[in-house]
């Protein structure tokens, strides 16, 4: 007989919710004092003054007593006032339309005046020649930059810039929009809905909407509307058909869409033949068939390692090699440390989604159709990310990999919100917004505030300087 999960109470929530958020504030507060060592990811508030930095860190440490206040307090609280205000008519409207203004008048008065992040002053003087390069891993995005180019007239930095900031910003407000919208057909309760699209707007990827130079916000944008579809049509909402068109931009704007094949493939097989007899058949049958494919990609991949070189350069070294620059492999400690730190700058609040896992039946969830599309989606993206080479550092090469943060974050808000009854709910799903907002929105003002970016630019990180072969 098998033994039903343990009931969870509010004060496991409680204890794990305030153990994952603490020690999260307390680690960027201490990578702060450091921010020579390899932790670009997570000292956001290394090079702000000290006033700032004092301000950040009392916020940091006053929401979670203030959110359990307003929150969980006796009599109708915050939430019960949020909950029954979100029921009227046009409420959700409303607010969307608020959330919406605010984010988009962020997107604008705090663009990027400072371009050192990634490729930016080298993707200006490139869009702003006779003759841009076109990057054939992003085509379709570059086209679109080129095509907005001379729409406005001019082969001139300040025309290119413009270019780069309209793309950047208008893809930030289209994905805080769409977040809002499909986000309010994934749950019956409203309050779900919002708090979820604010979760998702939240995380650090959505610093490529600030104005930021680089050619992913399209492909960003597009993964996002990928992601949120799928969830639609692994729940019966949507056709499964419609995971074709909403596969191919994300591809067309970028190679790296193609990681996202496999969830469209399972989006596809759900609900035939071969899905109900896979449904049928042992765990035992499942595991071999698993091992069979595991066993046929690994040989397809060691066999264009070895026969390929410009496969080989594309990934990271698995064993040092005379390519292999500063011990930088597979299973290398800085690549696993860079790794780790790219997750945390795209999803900060991570951590107190984790220390709740054993509280939410993840195991139990699997079995269920919308957690295994989850699956395949996260593997496949963080996979790649993991896999293939960033040549001169993850550091540089965030805005590239940011796609992966989106799958993630969609799938650490549903799962929180769906499979959670307790009100704590509502205060792990708060707090790791609010990390994500303590995170990000620093790094928008460091690229606003050219003082600040000058400093993060000559700082001595040993990770941002790895030359390339």
């Amino acid at each position: 007989m098998k033994q039903r999960p343990k009931q969870i109470t509010n004060t496991d929530y409680k204890t794990r919710i305030y153990v994952g958020y603490y020690f999260t504030i307390g680690a960027i507060l201490l990578a702060s004092m450091y921010p020579e060592n390899r932790i670009w990811g997570i000292n956001q508030w290394a090079y702000f003054p000290p006033v700032w930095k004092l301000l950040l860190i009392s916020l940091g440490l006053l929401l979670p007593p203030l959110c359990s206040l307003l929150f969980v307090g006796k009599g109708k609280s915050l939430i019960d006032r949020l909950s029954g205000y979100l029921e009227r008519k046009y409420s959700y409207l409303k607010l969307s339309i608020l959330l919406i203004t605010l984010l988009s008048a962020s997107f604008y008065y705090l663009r990027a005046k400072t371009h050192f992040l990634g490729d930016g002053y080298m993707n200006l003087a490139s869009l702003a020649s006779a003759k841009p390069l076109i990057k054939s891993s992003g085509f379709g995005e570059v086209k679109a930059h080129i095509w907005l180019k001379s729409f406005l007239g001019g082969n001139d930095l300040a025309t290119a810039l413009l270019s780069f900031q309209i793309i950047s910003i208008l893809s930030g407000i289209i994905l805080v929009m769409t977040v809002l919208f499909l986000g309010r057909k994934l749950f019956e309760n409203r309050l779900d809905s919002f708090l979820f699209s604010l979760g998702v707007v939240s995380g650090g990827y959505m610093l490529l909407a600030f104005g930021y130079v680089e050619y992913y916000s399209l492909f960003v944008l597009s993964v996002t509307i990928y992601s949120l579809a799928g969830l639609l049509i692994i729940n019966g909402k949507l056709n499964k058909w419609w995971a074709i068109p909403f596969f191919i931009p994300t591809v067309f704007f970028h190679i790296l869409g193609i990681t996202l094949l496999p969830s469209t493939l399972f989006l596809l097989l759900s609900g035939n033949k071969l899905d109900n007899f896979l449904q049928k058949v042992s765990k035992k049958t499942i595991l071999i068939l698993s091992a069979v494919g595991g066993i046929a990609l690994l040989s397809v991949f060691t066999y264009f390692y070895l026969n390929s070189y410009r496969f080989r350069f594309a990934v990271v070294p698995i064993l040092p090699d005379r390519f292999t620059v500063e011990g930088y492999t597979l299973f290398s400690f800085k690549h696993i440390v860079d790794f780790l730190n790219l997750i945390f700058l795209l999803v900060p609040g991570l951590l107190v989604f984790l220390v709740l896992t054993p509280k939410l039946s993840l195991k139990e969830n699997f079995r269920q159709k919308p957690f295994q599309y989850f699956l395949i989606l996260t593997i496949s993206t963080l996979g790649a990310v993991f896999l293939i080479d960033p040549k001169l550092g993850m550091p540089r090469d965030w805005d590239l990999f940011s796609f992966c943060g989106i799958t993630l974050a969609v799938f650490i808000y549903y799962t929180v919100l769906i499979k959670s009854k307790s009100l704590w709910r509502y205060i792990a799903v708060g707090l790791i917004i609010a990390i994500g907002f303590l995170s990000f929105l620093p790094r928008a003002i460091r690229q606003y505030t050219p003082k600040l970016a000058i400093s993060e630019f000559r700082r001595p990180d040993q990770s941002r300087r790895r030359p390339t072969a």
